[in-house]
């Protein structure tokens, strides 16, 4: 790559300035496209109106962007699903841009998968198949009867058929897992050379003139780099289905192009001469497709609906959510629902399956509300989760689907707003403190404050008055814990519900070991600590004195002594401290990409126990922002719950 331009030549903030009332040129017959080899963009009227109402509001937010760069360069994708007119909106686009002198270029992100489309085609095949059989063998559901059965449809290239499911119940557990694989996969890193396409959107927005890019065809032989000129470059418009992913950055203003499933399903089937579905296994990828979409769409800066209106996120929201309403296949048991502990009748939740089974209760109670101490958990009955694994305790994974078989629909809890300190996240920062990947999954007291209050001596900031007089907390006092980390750092975090700090009984030679004293000092150390800890103190006021009968510290004879045992009081009390042990649960940072992986990790696990129905317990608390009220924020609220 050559080097940098130094300047820019043109005032490209100025010129966006100049345009804010735009008006639309006439396209040509013929114009530039995205640089996918062998690509065909036939632009139609629909297009054009589309490209007609995004770009006004593309360039109020460039004016922005742009100011931003040291070089005046932006990079805009157009992302959607099949058949939204990704490659045409964009060429129309990068051809507005041009026609204001406005430099730009438009790339096709279909150059970057890591596989020439027939070798992916064959791949994706691939982690389909092993992922569903794989998943058959940890269920217990595969059998070489069963697998005579599958080979047989893969053979005829049907395998992903559901329509199997109704001869073969079984059958159901070969697509479900086959179909977890290939989410695994699609859009991943394992697909996609994100890497690659991150550093051309680095280098260009670093004022790189030429940059090597990369085309890819169809045939073995066809993947090449082609050496371009971004000297007059100032617009970077890329044309993806992935354009909006998390797995790489750049990106200054996504735009989705969006569809519903039946839109999508519509213009395929009319592209189509017979007019023909997709096969099951394309409609699949075009399913995964539409829900990663649906995934990243949050972080859309402009939304198209299918018609050509520029919709919020919470109309596109309300559409999509209209959308599975029309194509809702799972009926909805609006009966009576039993409500109970895992071990609240008999003990265990096998008890209470054998309890349902009694034929006094058929057809009684249409669903049933297991409450969380069904997952591992510590405190209060199950509300505080260490993970969404079964507790073994009180259930198994037979009991439920014991349950699933008799016809009730589970509801199940997902706690939106806390996890235990016992959870694997919080453990990691306890045991690695600032190298934990983790560090951010939590909401950090003074990062969420930083610039709205006062620190203290403490090590926490105290918020400005004006901005927590209107907050809801359910406890006295600020809600933060302070964690010690592993270079004796205390480090605040914000925890709404239940807290406990304990810390450890001493023995002579835990003393020994880590001040390094004979065993009767020792002994005498770990005797005061222990004692002022039995009367609830902190390390800190531990007192070293030696009390007479009256409570007053010995005088005389024993001051020596007395002076050798206050030496080692910061010692107990870092060694004390450094044991410190919690209870309790913490705050989710909702901004961390991890907390959404989470969710979405934790969503699945409940879907895979066969709830029909999930519980957001304690969401009302989960937004938070300076100055809100804490408690049903508002739009925050109903965003999550939306996006969840």
């Amino acid at each position: 790559m050559s080097e940098a331009v130094n300047v820019m030549n043109t005032d490209i903030a100025g010129i966006v300035k100049k345009y804010s009332v735009w008006k639309p040129p006439e396209v040509p017959e013929n114009i530039p496209h995205g640089d996918m080899p062998g690509d065909k963009v036939e632009i139609e009227k629909g297009h054009i109106a589309k490209a007609n109402i995004i770009f006004p509001e593309l360039l109020k937010q460039l004016e922005t962007v742009i100011k931003e760069n040291k070089y005046q360069r932006a990079v805009i994708t157009v992302c959607g699903g099949s058949g939204v007119g990704k490659s045409e909106t964009a060429s129309l686009l990068s051809y507005y841009f041009n026609q204001l002198g406005i430099g730009s270029y438009t790339l096709s992100g279909d150059n970057y998968p890591r596989r020439i489309p027939q070798y992916n085609d064959a791949q994706r095949l691939q982690v389909f198949r092993e992922g569903a059989l794989k998943g058959m063998v940890a269920e217990g559901a595969f059998t070489k009867k069963r697998f005579s059965v599958i080979h047989e449809f893969q053979k005829e290239g049907d395998d992903a058929n559901p329509v199997h499911i109704a001869e073969y119940p079984w059958y159901e557990s070969y697509l479900r897992n086959g179909k977890e694989g290939l989410k695994g996969y699609l859009g991943s890193c394992s697909e996609i050379g994100f890497d690659e396409i991150e550093a051309v959107l680095t280098a260009f927005k670093n004022g790189e003139n030429t940059i090597w890019l990369k085309r890819m065809g169809r045939e073995d032989t066809e993947l090449w780099y082609e050496k371009v000129d971004f000297s007059r470059i100032r617009i970077l418009v890329i044309e993806w289905t992935h354009g909006n992913s998390d797995h790489y950055k750049g990106v200054d203003i996504p735009i989705l192009l969006n569809s519903t499933p039946q839109e999508t399903l519509a213009h395929r089937r009319a592209r189509n001469r017979d007019g023909a579905t997709d096969s099951p296994f394309t409609a699949m990828i075009l399913e995964i497709e539409q829900n990663m979409l649906a995934m990243q769409a949050h972080k859309a800066k402009i939304i198209v609906s299918k018609s050509g209106k520029l919709i919020s996120y919470r109309e596109y929201l309300k559409i999509m959510e209209e959308s599975k309403r029309q194509d809702e296949r799972i009926p909805v048991n609006n009966g009576p629902m039993l409500n109970a502990y895992p071990d609240s009748m008999g003990g265990t939740l096998e008890n209470i399956t054998d309890f349902l089974k009694k034929p006094e209760l058929k057809d009684v109670f249409t669903s049933f509300y297991i409450l969380p101490s069904l997952f591992n958990t510590d405190l209060d009955r199950g509300f505080s989760v260490i993970d969404y694994s079964l507790n073994e305790l009180y259930a198994s994974r037979k009991d439920l689907d014991e349950l699933n078989t008799l016809g009730i629909d589970l509801k199940l809890d997902f706690i939106l707003n806390h996890a235990s300190v016992l959870s694997k996240q919080f453990q990691d920062i306890t045991r690695n403190g600032e190298r934990s990947k983790y560090k951010d999954f939590f909401i950090n007291w003074n990062k969420f404050w930083e610039g709205h209050g006062t620190m203290t001596k403490e090590g926490y900031i105290r918020p400005d008055q004006k901005l927590t007089e209107g907050m809801f907390f359910r406890k006295p006092g600020l809600p933060i814990l302070m964690v010690r980390f592993p270079d004796g750092k205390n480090v605040p975090y914000w925890n709404t519900f239940y807290q406990e700090v304990k810390y450890p009984v001493l023995d002579a030679q835990d003393v020994m070991e880590a001040l390094g004293v004979p065993y009767s000092i020792a002994e005498k150390l770990a005797g005061i600590s222990n004692s002022a800890i039995a009367e609830g103190k902190n390390p800190s006021e531990i007192s070293f004195e030696e009390k007479a009968e009256d409570g007053k510290a010995v005088q005389g004879k024993n001051t020596n002594t007395v002076s050798k045992w206050k030496q080692y009081k910061n010692q107990i009390i870092d060694l004390l401290e450094s044991r410190r042990r919690y209870l309790g649960q913490m705050d989710l940072n909702m901004k961390s990409p991890l907390v959404w992986e989470f969710y979405d990790s934790t969503l699945k696990t409940l879907a895979d126990y066969g709830a029909k129905i999930v519980r957001l317990d304690a969401f009302a608390y989960a937004p938070k922002e300076p100055g809100e009220k804490n408690f049903l924020n508002e739009p925050g609220t109903w965003e999550v719950l939306e996006r969840v």
